[in-house]
């Protein structure tokens, strides 16, 4: 296994157990093929641990364990366990879940979801890529799947020199696969769309929301599927407008809607969130309960200020449209917008739309997507309920 020597100083993050270790930290490195697993130093000759190494990568390497062993299928299998069991444990009884979240479970840059026996897996790593048949093996092994679709067409593939691919590696995927949650039926077809088919980080948030909307009129913006607002409607909701710039989307959450026999009182509307949401203010349209659930507005960190401008503007005009004392449901899913930021950026729409919020639920991702203090990265998500009440 070759070696690389990092320098002494700016160690501090890496030894508190974050895993990734950038190019500007590395004093010495042999050459070195992407993907390959090096032994890690610091310059005072202390063992920091074993990675993956990517030299055209700005994080250069991505520990795998603080121990000097070996990087081969028994690690792989124990990882894979460990992830297994904490799902077991904390998340039992769910047909569509996470089994394995990247640098949360150790394994970075690997997303595996299951969906009623359907798998589909995700690889960001070129060093999770050199183990891809192994990982296959262990997954059929494991879990019996009906089939595994690999999801890889993501361009952020391309920023570790990967090709872009998709397709099915085991069984054969059909075109929608259905699941229960909460009492909602959901089909959807995981071979497009975002993610890997479905929102399953917003899961808990959804059933929170589920109690809140009895003979409410609900406005889903960013609505993707519309995950939210079939969930308001399959627990009593007077009606739900689905909000989404992609009609595919919207189709599919038509199809949700009759699944679950809630056509009737289903609306939705191919439009861009913003546009859309400026357009009903003007019209003076309003609602008792409003969800935000946008894609991310920034992935850099240097376009945070410019994101927290857009996340105010929808905010706001989204609490000068409820009912008084109407819920708001807002979230973001950029780990570069750090709660108090989002808080305090939530309290400045507030006032200028002269309106008292009170918090009534904080919520993030569920347990399938576990949070690791020492890694700040997997806690992305962060869901808050306001009440919204005139000053």
């Amino acid at each position: 296994m070759k070696k690389v020597i990092l320098y002494a100083r700016g160690l501090e993050r890496v030894l508190r157990g974050h895993p990734w270790i950038y190019r500007s930290q590395i004093k010495q490195t042999p050459p070195v093929e992407p993907g390959e697993i090096v032994h890690v130093d610091s310059e005072r000759k202390k063992f920091i641990g074993v990675g993956f190494i990517n030299p055209h990568s700005e994080i250069s390497i991505r520990l795998l364990s603080r121990q000097d062993e070996p990087i081969d299928r028994a690690f792989f299998e124990k990882k894979l366990t460990q992830a297994m069991m904490w799902r077991k444990k904390h998340v039992p009884g769910v047909q569509a879940l996470r089994w394995v979240n990247s640098e949360s479970d150790g394994l970075p840059g690997l997303i595996l979801d299951e969906y009623a026996g359907h798998f589909v897996f995700q690889i960001s790593t070129a060093g999770i890529e050199k183990y891809k048949d192994t990982l296959i093996e262990i997954i059929q092994n494991y879990f019996h799947p009906s089939s595994i679709y690999e999801k890889n067409d993501f361009q952020t593939r391309n920023f570790e020199g990967l090709p872009l691919l998709k397709g099915n590696v085991f069984g054969n995927t059909p075109p929608s696969i259905e699941i229960e949650e909460d009492q909602t039926r959901f089909a959807m077809d995981v071979t497009q769309g975002h993610k890997t088919g479905f929102y399953l980080d917003q899961r808990d948030n959804r059933k929170r929301l589920s109690s809140l909307v009895q003979d409410k009129e609900v406005l889903d913006c960013f609505s993707y599927t519309g995950g939210f607002a079939l969930a308001a409607l399959k627990h009593g909701a007077k009606n739900a407008l689905a909000v989404d710039i992609s009609n595919e989307a919207l189709q599919w959450g038509r199809k949700n809607a009759q699944l679950n026999g809630v056509m009737n009182r289903w609306q939705d509307q191919e439009a861009n969130g913003f546009d859309l949401l400026k357009r009903l203010s003007m019209e003076g349209k309003k609602f008792d309960v409003i969800i935000l659930d946008p894609p991310s507005f920034t992935k850099k960190r240097d376009a945070v200020q410019r994101a927290l401008g857009g996340y105010k503007e929808i905010n706001l005009r989204a609490m000068k449209m409820l009912q008084e004392g109407g819920l708001l449901v807002t979230a973001t899913c950029s780990h570069h917008i750090h709660e108090t930021l989002f808080e305090e950026m939530l309290l400045e729409a507030s006032c200028d739309a002269k309106k008292m919020i009170s918090q009534i639920y904080r919520g993030t991702q569920g347990l399938d997507h576990p949070i690791l203090p020492a890694i700040p990265e997997t806690r992305y998500l962060k869901c808050f309920f306001y009440e919204v009440h005139s000053l």
